[in-house]
């Protein structure tokens, strides 16, 4: 399940903290989306990792994950996913990406999820530390959301073969 939402009217309950990709200025999107775009692709290249073009992973978000930003200082991108041993529905964090300076806190991505999870009637919210980069930050990064109230799941491990990932 991805795409553009439905009806964004439904989230008008957090007003200005959470506009979705079918929100009126798209051109706030596209610029955020390339920002992340081009900091992810900085990112994988400093872990050896190859990925696809700008253009091309742009697309492949808007046409299959839902694009959100938080206080105009976060862009996210959202699943809802069912595994294939459960019916359970569950929002899957794709990506968080700060866009911006500003106050926004961990709290407040989080609250969105919560909002998200809700209207999508997930029963179950997972995120990871995939886009921080070394294991210093991977670690801060679940402390914070260990803090926030979530709990370990599972750690995945990655090995690279061929000479590329």
């Amino acid at each position: 399940m991805a795409g553009q939402l439905a009806n964004p009217s439904k989230y008008s309950s957090l007003r200005d903290s959470c506009i979705c990709c079918n929100a009126e200025d798209q051109q706030v999107i596209e610029n955020a989306m390339v920002k992340v775009a081009e900091g992810m692709t900085k990112l994988h290249a400093l872990k050896g990792d190859k990925l696809y073009p700008i253009n091309d992973l742009i697309q492949y978000a808007k046409d299959n994950l839902f694009i959100v930003i938080v206080n105009d200082q976060y862009l996210v991108a959202v699943d809802v996913i069912e595994h294939w041993m459960s019916p359970t529905r569950i929002l899957s964090e794709e990506l968080v990406y700060r866009i911006a300076p500003g106050d926004a806190t961990l709290e407040d991505v989080l609250s969105c999820f919560r909002y998200l999870a809700k209207e999508f009637s997930c029963d179950k919210i997972i995120v990871g530390t995939a886009a921080a980069h070394g294991r210093d930050r991977h670690e801060a990064l679940a402390a914070a959301y260990e803090q926030a109230g979530l709990e370990f799941d599972f750690i995945t491990l990655r090995s690279v073969q061929h000479g590329r990932s």
